[in-house]
């Protein structure tokens, strides 16, 4: 009774109705007489009933594939092999059903690439004869390409220094889509060592006149070079550079160390050339002749520079207190007057600078150094050490008098620094 039932269940015929399929045997009696036949049941035929697809979300890239599955089911569940298929996105802007495939075993695949980024939704449809049926929808999300280094860009793109200044330059990385990467590591170069060096901050420094070109890379990508053009640096004239300081005298009872020296001072934010710079100066004792250091180098030679806002040492040694002379003058012995004296810088027959100084109770420099100096005769205290500094650093209002004062502590002698 569970394969089927029979109505009605006397007379000479009957019904029999199914309800699953297999086999039951049928038995009709009369009397002492009876027979039996076997009734076969069959199952339904397969009917499409279900599509299912799969994943229920994915994301992909732009420019990138992936790939989607349907799975076509009847009545009973199992897998529909008759099955057609066919994919829609509702955005094909967005992921667009490049290909599809059919199995043969009820399922196909279909291949979505990614145009843009946003939210697409597909639909997967089963066809078997006139039945047509729809799956779930699936979600696909296209995420923008990640930005891969396509172009640099270094700035400024042309520039124009002298030697002995520096330029910062500055680099920019961008992806294939134009859009600026931020926290990109560069490496800089120069095309010509001897016009310029470039530091790995990109700060160039202009080494020679002429012309480098300046790039920036990052992995296999280099940007277009900038122009560094460097051009010679200017003769120092007037005012440009100053006496800072000059030490005229120290305690005997400091170590040997410590020689005379005079520190000039590059007042300006450009690198000048000093090449053949007269230093004249009053000598230690009771003289009243005219020494003379010249820098090395023929004027405009560019043999010898000083640096923007730089200091440069002149000293009766090779050291003083510690620090390197930059111009070792002991040879022309260049012992300073300590009592009173002058100096005066040179260059190209134009005076830069001068000082004259007295010290209290002393004579005033000899006439031979009248026009040596500045405004009024700068006047001091008498002791040791003698260091005759500008008071505040550098600053030169073209008077001696009031421009310099004496420092008269060893411990705060600072050559090539600036003034206590």
């Amino acid at each position: 009774t569970s394969k089927a039932t029979l109505a009605p269940a006397t007379g000479a015929s009957t019904v029999a109705t199914t309800l699953d399929a297999g086999t039951t045997s049928v038995r009709a009696r009369a009397g002492g007489i009876q027979a039996t036949a076997a009734l076969v049941v069959n199952p339904p035929p397969p009917v499409l009933t279900r599509v299912d697809l799969a994943p229920l979300s994915s994301a992909v890239i732009v420019g990138q594939t992936g790939q989607l599955t349907a799975r076509a089911f009847d009545q009973f569940n199992q897998p529909f092999a008759s099955a057609t298929f066919s994919f829609k996105s509702d955005d094909a802007n967005v992921a667009r059903i490049e290909s599809a495939t059919s199995s043969g075993d009820g399922s196909a695949v279909a291949t979505v690439s990614g145009r843009g980024a946003g939210t697409a939704h597909v639909i997967a449809t089963a066809t078997s004869g006139a039945i047509v049926v729809t799956s779930n929808t699936t979600t696909i999300t296209v995420n923008p390409s990640p930005p891969v280094l396509s172009r640099i860009v270094v700035t400024p793109a042309s520039v124009t220094i002298a030697a002995g200044e520096t330029q910062q330059f500055a680099a920019r990385g961008f992806d294939q889509n134009g859009q600026e990467i931020n926290g990109t590591s560069f490496a800089w170069a120069s095309s010509s060592q001897a016009v310029a060096t470039i530091s790995q901050s990109g700060l160039a420094t202009g080494a020679g006149a002429g012309a480098t070109q300046i790039t920036a890379s990052s992995g296999n990508i280099s940007s277009a070079p900038a122009t560094l053009n460097v051009t010679a640096p200017p003769v120092a004239t007037a005012g440009q550079i100053v006496i800072n300081e000059a030490l005229v005298s120290f305690a005997t009872s400091t170590t040997q160390a410590r020689a005379d020296f005079l520190e000039l001072f590059n007042t300006t934010g450009q690198t000048l050339d000093m090449s053949g710079l007269i230093i004249s100066f009053r000598a230690s004792g009771n003289t009243s002749a005219v020494s003379v250091v010249t820098l090395p180098g023929a004027v405009g030679s560019r043999t010898t520079l000083i640096a923007p806002h730089g200091y440069f040492l002149i000293v009766n040694g090779a050291s003083t207190f510690g620090v390197a002379a930059d111009n070792d003058a002991s040879a022309s012995g260049f012992d300073l007057n300590n009592s009173s004296g002058a100096i005066k810088l040179e260059l190209g027959g134009v005076k830069l600078d001068g000082l004259r100084y007295q010290q209290n109770g002393s004579a005033v420099p000899p006439a031979a150094f009248d026009n040596f100096g500045e405004g009024t005769l700068f006047t001091f205290a008498g002791g040791t050490p003698n260091d005759l500094i500008r008071n505040p650093n550098a600053t030169d209002t073209n008077n001696n008098a009031t421009d310099f004062r004496r420092n008269g502590t060893t411990a705060s002698v600072s050559p090539k620094a600036a003034n206590p």
